[in-house]
């Protein structure tokens, strides 16, 4: 198997286009496990020779389905030999039996013979063949662990401005050469509205001193997701001054919050709920919440999408957006599984699997890497409902403010902890002791979003791969059944409902990042986190 994907190709790349000669009659076709799974066709006499109809399943080669056809509502005979069907009206054939149209043929796909045509005959002869295709070429996603080239495009134009930027600040005699460019990323933590408006007054401090040009990437998760969405409306949001996207954000953060629960704006989630469910989006709470946040925060409704941030960052003149959530299991607390998923103006990619599709694609279905159904590309707050989900919102002008950069020589106070022992870790089983889990690392809001890796096979030696992201106290990676690409949603949640950090992009070896500059909003000590 090579390094660069887990996913097994010879086993499970093809579907099969089922075709059948055009007739007069209503067929029903049913393959379970496919993406169809039932397809209706009109099938007329084939001495007609008036053109064909066709339709097709996509399914998994080797998962070995049965292909049921229910025929016309009549009483017919049924005759199976060499893989082939004939229908015969005689009486008194040898080989008839009587067979009603309320039990259809049942065939394995697997004992036909592939392009050899069966005949149904009553009356007039009618022709089926069957062929099939490879569904392993032209997919609609990408699989590897390595960047796109839209990112490696980017990071080639954003060591230019991080070079001229460090020769300024370093106050170099001579120009860096790419090879001595360093990839500097900022990651961030949740924490609320503090979170929120913090970062800008981070961004303010690290822009003063001019070393927000020197960053490639920001990383946020929670409520500083927010922060990233709102500058990225402007592409160039860098090279302005953020006191005035910092005074605007004021204004909305203390402003009453009455006007979102007022009558036309109701009518306004109504509509939109409506609309985005038309779509073909699965709606939960989440989608609500996204919309008041977003009236929150806007004047007017917010148009903007995920992919529109790629101006923003097209010619390197912003550090790259990565937003972090983590996608979840029913009937399986977060402690037992999770999964990283990250969003880019690119891209949205499962980083454990190495499966990523374009941000543009994210929300439509897919089936074995192939788009099956496009529909329309989420506004970005219904995104963030992903990313962050609890929030704060009632606060005062002191609540906001620039960060103000110090020097100090104070060292912090480490906590004595001699009187600590070594302890385990009991899970007890029980109602209680389950509800009381349950309380603690349960989720409370979940958006839902269809599996683009559905369908797709994992390789059977997966667990070897180096690149294959693993928690270790997750017990279902060594199950491959268990594991997501057998879904049909994604279930995202905020992240920090388990752990609050968005280093995971970071961590991504191709990415190559040589400085981490962490941002904490947490709540309590600033720095006794760090030791």
């Amino acid at each position: 198997m090579g390094v660069k994907t887990l996913w097994w190709w010879d086993r499970c790349s093809y579907h099969y286009s089922v075709l059948y000669l055009f007739t007069g009659r209503d067929f029903t076709f049913t393959m379970k496990g496919s993406y169809e799974e039932t397809q209706n066709i009109s099938v007329g006499p084939s001495c007609s020779r008036r053109g064909s109809d066709s339709t097709m399943f996509h399914y998994i080669k080797y998962s070995q389905p049965n292909l049921d056809m229910m025929l016309p509502k009549e009483r017919l005979y049924c005759g199976v030999c060499s893989c082939l069907w004939t229908l015969i009206t005689a009486k008194h054939d040898a080989n008839r039996r009587e067979k009603d149209i309320n039990s259809p043929l049942s065939v394995p796909l697997n004992s036909l013979d592939l392009g050899k045509k069966m005949t149904v005959v009553r009356g007039a002869s009618y022709e089926v063949s069957v062929k099939e295709e490879n569904g392993s070429k032209n997919l609609d996603l990408r699989l590897g662990f390595d960047l796109c080239a839209e990112e490696k495009d980017f990071i080639c134009k954003r060591k230019k401005v991080v070079a001229a930027a460090l020769k300024y600040v370093l106050q170099l005699d001579e120009d860096l050469q790419e090879d001595e460019v360093p990839v500097v990323a900022v990651m961030t933590t949740a924490g609320g509205v503090r979170s929120m408006t913090s970062m800008f007054g981070s961004l303010l401090a690290l822009q003063e001193l001019g070393v927000l040009d020197c960053i490639s990437y920001i990383s946020g998760l929670s409520a500083t997701t927010w922060t990233m969405a709102k500058l990225y409306e402007d592409a160039n949001w860098s090279q302005k001054d953020l006191r005035g996207p910092i005074d605007d954000i004021r204004k909305h953060v203390i402003k009453s919050k009455l006007h979102c629960f007022s009558t036309d704006h109701l009518k306004y989630y109504e509509k939109e709920l409506c609309e985005r469910k038309l779509e073909g989006h699965k709606l939960s709470f989440t989608d609500l919440w996204g919309l008041f946040i977003d009236s929150m925060l806007h004047n007017e409704e917010n148009t903007h999408k995920l992919s529109d941030q790629q101006l923003a960052v097209n010619q390197g003149q912003n550090p790259l957006p990565i937003y972090l959530s983590l996608n979840v299991r029913d009937k399986f607390s977060t402690l037992d599984f999770k999964e990283w998923v990250e969003f880019t103006p690119y891209e949205v990619g499962a980083l454990k699997y190495g499966a990523f599709v374009h941000s543009e694609d994210f929300g439509s279905e897919f089936f074995m890497g192939h788009l099956m159904k496009k529909i329309p590309e989420s506004r970005i707050c219904f995104l963030e409902d992903s990313f962050f989900v609890v929030m704060d919102i009632i606060k005062t002008d002191a609540d906001i403010g620039y960060l103000t950069v110090v020097s100090t020589e104070e060292h912090p106070a480490l906590p004595t902890r001699s009187h600590e022992q070594t302890t385990c870790l009991s899970l007890p089983k029980g109602y209680l002791s389950n509800s009381l889990r349950e309380m603690m690392t349960g989720r409370p809001v979940v958006s839902y979003y269809h599996n683009f890796i559905k369908g797709l096979q994992l390789h059977n030696k997966y667990l070897e791969n180096e690149n294959f992201c693993m928690w270790k106290d997750t017990v279902l990676d060594s199950s491959p059944n268990q594991l997501n690409a057998m879904g049909d949603y994604l279930k995202l949640v905020d992240t920090a409902f388990f752990i609050n950090t968005s280093c995971p992009p970071f961590l991504r070896p191709e990415r190559k990042v040589d400085v981490i500059l962490h941002l904490n909003y947490s709540g309590g000590s600033q720095t006794l986190v760090m030791f």
